[in-house]
């Protein structure tokens, strides 16, 4: 497992998330699955 400590771009919150491994993490940034749901403007 790989810890990621990632930023949402539009209302830069920080959040950690966890991979089971890097091409796991790049798979799912590919295919625009990494989002931020509870993000407040």
């Amino acid at each position: 497992m790989i810890k990621y400590k990632l930023i949402c771009k539009d209302c830069e919150t920080t959040f950690d998330s966890w991979f089971s491994t890097s091409r796991e993490y790049e798979k799912l940034k590919k295919k625009v699955f990494l989002i931020v749901i509870f993000a407040t403007h």
